[in-house]
């Protein structure tokens, strides 16, 4: 019996800990952290990423020194990705922004290593899986900053031709397609 009493206090401790640990594991992710999710089928950088209808496209980006045209969605709900249609265009660092339930993208370079600054448009339907080109920008540039306000898509700086800095301010009205 009296080897028993110093093991008591052991086991009860242990007992809480593994109690707790399994606790921990069944309780939902805490505020403010991270978790990891089912990568991406292809690993590439400079990917493009864009929110539509409760699902993620992951566009483009560069591997091995060349861009892609790659465009996978990723399904929160199932925790999985599939391929949808391709990017016209192989591009790496292309500015996006959604509006009306289509992903439009801008510029982009054609190698990973900041060269062929386009001025190519896109739009991409993910309801259709079906891409169609718009008007080109007026400079060819690429790691664009893009954002909607009032209806207009605003594509602001990024590196042009010879991978120059620009201070270029574009906007784009999808309801006409004009610049």
């Amino acid at each position: 019996m009296r080897h028993l009493l110093p093991r008591l206090p052991f086991v009860f401790a242990a007992g809480l800990i593994i109690a707790s640990f399994g606790a921990a594991a069944q309780s939902p992710t805490p505020a403010g952290s991270w978790t990891q999710k089912a990568p991406m089928p292809a690993v590439r950088g400079e990917v493009a990423a864009a929110a539509v209808d409760n699902k993620l496209f992951a566009l483009g980006g560069g591997a091995g020194g060349k861009a892609v045209p790659r465009n996978e969605e990723y399904d929160p709900a199932g925790d999985r990705w599939r391929e949808r249609a391709p990017l016209p265009q192989a591009r790496d660092h292309l500015g996006v922004a959604t509006y009306g339930g289509k992903i439009y993208t801008f510029g982009g370079f054609t190698s990973s290593v900041h060269q062929g600054a386009g001025d190519v448009v896109f739009a991409y339907d993910p309801a259709t899986d079906l891409w169609q080109t718009l008007p080109p920008m007026k400079a060819a540039r690429a790691a664009v900053g893009v954002a909607l306000l009032a209806g207009k898509i605003h594509v602001i700086g990024g590196r042009g031709l010879g991978a120059v800095t620009v201070a270029t301010h574009e906007v784009y009205d999808p309801a006409s397609a004009t610049w």
